[in-house]
């Protein structure tokens, strides 16, 4: 039976159950849950040597009919023990932990404009003033997420970090252009022989291994998710716009 996911955060910690362990060691993998989130009917959930009261949620919708291009939505709430967390730089799909971003799910922190923690990928923070479309630390478990009880992120005062990254990831045709960093470039061969330059997340999603979340204590990030073809499929799926 598939773990319930609701909007609420106290609905999601009930639905889910968390092993105790020491992080950062968080190996695991991405399982199926039940979504109860209205406009996200699908939902992947982590399950990994997680701290307890931590977890990690990734809803996704595949938009196939007349673009190839996936909406996701990341959330989660991670503990970094008892070590102070300094800082916030995005979160990024790489290789390995320490490695290059392959592909940006969220900006990085930007002191000019806040705590921005929007996508690249035509996602957009729908409320400024609204904590739960962006980043914030705290220094015990909240049991909800208000911006009352947030500390910022980069005066070490907070242990415990939600994040919540909104995109859109989209293959297009770039018509000669150079694509964006974090896309791979796909020459297609039309009818007429004419070649469509495709922009693809594809590639880079499919060579990633770790989901990187840029909480930093010191000079280190603090957490690395293992990632899965669960995972991948679940930001870029392939086999949906497959020619039959």
């Amino acid at each position: 039976m598939k773990p319930i996911i609701s909007g609420g955060l106290s609905a999601v910690i009930a639905c889910v159950l968390f092993w105790l362990a020491p992080a950062p060691a968080l190996a695991g993998e991405w399982l199926d849950a039940t979504s109860r989130i209205k406009y996200w009917d699908n939902v992947i959930f982590y399950k990994g040597n997680f701290n307890e009261g931590e977890f990690a949620h990734l809803f996704y919708d595949s938009r196939s009919e007349f673009s190839r291009s996936q909406r996701y939505r990341l959330i989660m709430l991670l503990n970094n023990g008892s070590a102070a967390i300094t800082g916030f730089n995005g979160v990024h799909l790489a290789v390995e932990s320490g490695g290059p971003s392959l592909l940006d799910l969220s900006y990085k922190y930007d002191p000019k404009l806040g705590s921005l923690d929007m996508s690249e990928h035509a996602g957009e923070a729908r409320d400024w003033d609204d904590i739960g479309h962006w980043h914030a630390c705290f220094r015990t478990r909240p049991t909800n997420i208000d911006s009352k009880h947030a500390v910022p992120c980069d005066t070490g005062e907070g242990t415990w970090i939600y994040i919540q990254a909104i995109g859109q990831l989209e293959e297009s045709n770039k018509n000669g252009f150079n694509c964006r960093d974090g896309e791979s470039t796909i020459d297609k061969v039309l009818e007429n022989g004419s070649v469509w330059k495709l922009c693809s997340p594809g590639p880079n999603i499919r060579a990633a291994n770790k989901l990187v979340i840029g909480a930093v204590n010191g000079k280190h990030t603090s957490f690395n998710l293992t990632i899965d073809d669960k995972f991948r499929r679940a930001l870029w799926d392939d086999e949906l716009w497959r020619e039959k």
